[in-house]
């Protein structure tokens, strides 16, 4: 997460606003900046969500900023297929080994 704004050498909360859970915490740069990599809960559900950073303004007010994050379904018919190419690509390694050999003798 990345986010500007804030008032220097100070703390940050990071939470999730969908299911109400902080996330971590982070500090400010001197410029104001904050950079942190956070980890989304596992039982967030897919979907649209937002992340916040919540803190004091480089004014002295309170800023949030708000960051949509997509969150995917598990699994997917993309996984399979993945797992699927990766098993046939071991499959033909394994057949074509004894020919190989073959052809170096």
């Amino acid at each position: 997460m990345d986010a500007d704004g804030f008032l220097p050498a100070t703390e940050v909360v990071i939470l999730i606003e969908s299911d109400p859970r902080v996330l971590g915490s982070a500090l400010a740069d001197d410029e104001g900046r904050v950079s942190a990599l956070v980890r989304l809960p596992s039982d967030l559900p897919a979907g649209e969500h937002h992340a916040v950073v919540l803190g004091q303004g480089a004014d002295g007010t309170v800023r949030a900023v708000a960051v949509e994050v997509q969150v995917l379904p598990r699994g997917g018919p993309w996984l399979y297929a993945i797992l699927g190419l990766g098993v046939v690509m071991v499959l033909t390694g394994v057949a074509l080994r004894p020919w190989r050999r073959r052809d170096a003798g």
